[in-house]
């Protein structure tokens, strides 16, 4: 089996913390100091999922965590890859459907049902 080092992010005081006062930049360059590509980095509390994101960007695995369901899923969605051309695809037929639309007022028209009785 082979071996795996792990890296726990070090635990900031809810007092000094915010969203913003930690950033990927910040925390790649941590990361990148006390592990090795290929390592997973532990984050129990991950809130937005920062670590997550400056750990890819060097080449580390995450493992993130949170209590909070709302901090888990932007975490996950923060660190989800995307297929590129599955969501071109969908924003080039969004814009699409919009612009086929002939009036500037269409989204707020009330469109009549045919009567179905």
């Amino acid at each position: 089996m082979p071996h795996a080092s792990y890296f726990i992010t070090p635990c900031v005081p809810p007092s000094t913390f915010s969203f913003f006062s930690l950033t990927p930049t910040y925390s790649a360059d941590t990361i990148e100091y006390y592990t090795n590509p290929g390592d997973v980095v532990l984050d129990s509390f991950c809130r937005s999922g920062m670590t997550g994101v400056a750990a890819t960007e060097v080449g580390r695995k995450a493992l993130l965590s949170d209590l909070s369901p709302a901090a888990a899923f932007i975490a996950y969605n923060l660190n989800t890859p995307i297929d590129a051309g599955l969501y071109l695809n969908a924003i080039n037929g969004t814009s699409t459907k919009i612009k086929s639309k002939s009036s500037p007022n269409w989204l707020y028209k009330k469109e009549t049902r045919p009567d179905s009785s």
